[in-house]
């Protein structure tokens, strides 16, 4: 397929290698000709997709990668439970605000976020959205997903730079001003962090109890990838 251009793959996959010999699995992409042909064979349009293939460098990647791994087995797990029902980002996105709908990132959230004196606006985007339901009943329970695959600081000094912290206190922040109910329709939500390992998410909790404003907090939940 590669030679009909209808995938592509990534220039740095060919410099990784297993250290007991031999190259890593390679992760194909689909190219705008391969989008192409399935928008042309199939009624539903596809999903915008973005064609950075051969640049795409290795964070980005292997955080796509986990990402897909948790949407995966979420659905393989939850597929065959008669008593919950799993509704993910896309058929959410059916039921957002018109408004929200027609933004290019429609879950991505800003608010004012205010950390050792200082105040600046920060955005943050799950990395995978989902609702769960009970069978036979209408309320939805809402979560955000983060991926953490251990190489983002916790804690920073600077609230302007990227950290865990700075995440926890965005969507602090969110909960408590309520903009999710105004961005997204949401009565409220929760969001769960899946870590690397249990050092990751002691040093995770540690942070959320000794920070005043995300001390005590409903909103945030910890686990770590199995």
């Amino acid at each position: 397929m590669i030679g009909h251009s209808f995938l592509d793959r990534s220039e740095y996959q060919r410099l990784y290698f297993h250290p007991i010999g031999g190259s890593k699995y390679l992760v194909y992409s689909i190219t705008r000709k391969g989008a192409n042909l399935i928008t042309h064979h199939q009624p539903h349009p596809v999903a915008k997709i973005t064609y950075y293939n051969k640049s795409t460098g290795y964070p980005y990647l292997e955080h796509t990668l986990a990402i897909a791994d948790f949407g995966i087995a979420l659905n393989l797990t939850i597929r065959d439970n008669e008593n919950i029902d799993l509704i993910d980002s896309n058929e959410l996105k059916i039921n957002l605000p018109v408004k929200t709908q027609q933004k290019p990132k429609p879950y991505r959230l800003h608010t004012p976020v205010i950390h050792q004196g200082s105040r600046i606006s920060v955005g943050v985007e799950p990395d995978y959205i989902l609702s769960l339901r009970l069978k036979n009943e209408k309320q939805l329970a809402f979560f955000m997903v983060e991926i953490d695959r251990g190489t983002m600081p916790i804690e920073r000094s600077n609230v302007r730079q990227i950290s865990i912290l700075r995440k926890l206190l965005a969507y602090q922040a969110i909960w408590q001003s309520k903009i999710h109910q105004q961005q997204l329709g949401w009565h409220s939500f929760r969001v769960l962090f899946i870590a690397a390992s249990a050092e990751r998410v002691a040093n995770m909790v540690k942070t959320v109890n000794k920070n005043v404003l995300t001390k005590g907090s409903p909103v945030f939940l910890f686990t770590i990838k199995s």
